[in-house]
């Protein structure tokens, strides 16, 4: 019997002291000892809520999510600024992270992860995943408000990307985020697809397949247009990185038109080295008589639903592109650039946040007054109105 005893005590020493080394798992970590097990248990921390005037955005993150992550939204749309990055919740499970806004009626964002190799450009591909919508095939959502949350609500935009609207003032929402779009963390291995975008010949925006024609490496024959390229591991933009002019190397004098191989060499991801070969120059045309450059006015009347700043994305035919923000002259928005002709997409906001809060390409080559209409969803379109 005492020998009885003191295998029990051992055994319970030897659980106490399992206990004590086990590693801290996160709580979405499959329960210990039960292979079959897919519960989560989301410990949420209290989080006290803020003074008036700020609101608090507690998320929970995947793991896989190495160098944190941060919001965009109508204080800033560039989704590259990663100014406002989420830190630990102080005494909670590791995956809790908060952010304290200065709160507004109109507050709006998205929450996007950092890559975890310094050499991708952080972006859009890295926003919180999609949630269910008719435009896709989701059977769960990726980002969810969790109980006990005072304030908070998703609008769908983009076929189910989530913008966290309709915080409250002084209040705290808790979100769990179950994926990202595209994982932050880069493999150290090259990527198996690539795909390539840019305005080819001078031509919309948008991407092509590439062709895997040798290990880790992808080429496209297409006419070149004006500027750098998108590479990406599908037409979808997933991974995306983008390379300016000065990034790629050109073997010979490409310019707009011109028939040129383009070659990506992947290192790691849609990291690697980007080739631009001329194959054949664009068949001369006739030259046209030039035209005439002068100011050209664009005045536009805006949906009611854009509250952010209104900016535009402007370029002459030819020329360079540039962000700038209109002038309000009462009820329309106003920008002048003396030119032949002058391409212009309004936007609202700043950087770029989808086709719901941006125009279609528009191109004038005289003074123009148009009004925008948008569905909320897509590209919003314009009307030529009287500029009374």
């Amino acid at each position: 019997m005492k020998m009885t005893k003191f295998f029990a005590a051992m055994l319970a020493v030897a659980a106490l002291t399992f206990t004590a080394c086990k590693p801290n798992n996160r709580p979405d970590d499959p329960i210990v000892g039960d292979e079959d097990s897919t519960e989560v248990v989301l410990n949420i921390p209290q989080v006290a809520a803020p003074a008036a005037g700020q609101t608090t955005v507690v998320l929970y993150v995947p793991a896989d999510t190495p160098e944190g992550c941060y919001a965009v939204g109508s204080f800033d749309w560039n989704e590259k600024n990663t100014e406002r990055m989420f830190t630990p919740v102080e005494g909670a499970d590791a995956g809790w992270v908060s952010y304290t806004f200065d709160w507004t009626e109109g507050l709006e964002f998205k929450v996007l992860a950092v890559p975890s190799d310094p050499a991708v450009a952080p972006g859009w591909s890295y926003q919180w995943g999609k949630n269910i919508d008719p435009e896709n095939e989701l059977t769960e959502d990726n980002v969810v408000i969790l109980e006990g949350s005072v304030g908070g609500e998703f609008v769908l935009e983009n076929q189910g990307q989530p913008k966290l609207t309709k915080l409250a003032d002084g209040g705290v929402c808790y979100i769990h985020i179950k994926a990202w779009a595209t994982t932050p963390v880069i493999k150290p291995v090259p990527c198996e697809t690539a795909a390539f975008k840019h305005p080819w010949n001078g031509g919309a925006w948008e991407y092509r397949d590439a062709v895997k024609t040798a290990e880790a490496t992808f080429e496209l024959n297409a006419l070149y247009g004006n500027t750098g390229i998108n590479v990406a591991t599908n037409v979808n933009g997933d991974g995306e990185n983008w390379y300016p002019a000065d990034q790629i190397e050109f073997v010979g004098d490409v310019a707009q038109g011109d028939s040129v191989n383009i070659k990506f060499v992947s290192e790691k991801g849609t990291v690697g080295k980007l080739t631009v070969t001329l194959i054949e120059k664009a068949t001369p045309s006739e030259p046209e008589e030039p035209k005439e450059e002068k100011d050209i006015t664009v005045k536009a009347k805006v949906p009611a639903a854009w509250t952010n700043t209104i900016t535009a994305w402007v370029w002459p035919t030819g020329g360079n592109g540039e962000e700038v923000i209109p002038v309000k002259e009462g009820d329309w928005y106003v920008y002048t650039h003396h030119c032949a002709e002058l391409n212009i997409i309004f936007k609202n906001g700043e950087g770029w946040n989808g086709d719901a809060n941006q125009t279609v390409d528009i191109t004038v080559s005289e003074n123009t007054c148009m009004e925008l209409e948008s569905d909320g969803a897509t590209k919003a379109t314009f009307v030529n109105v009287d500029c009374e």
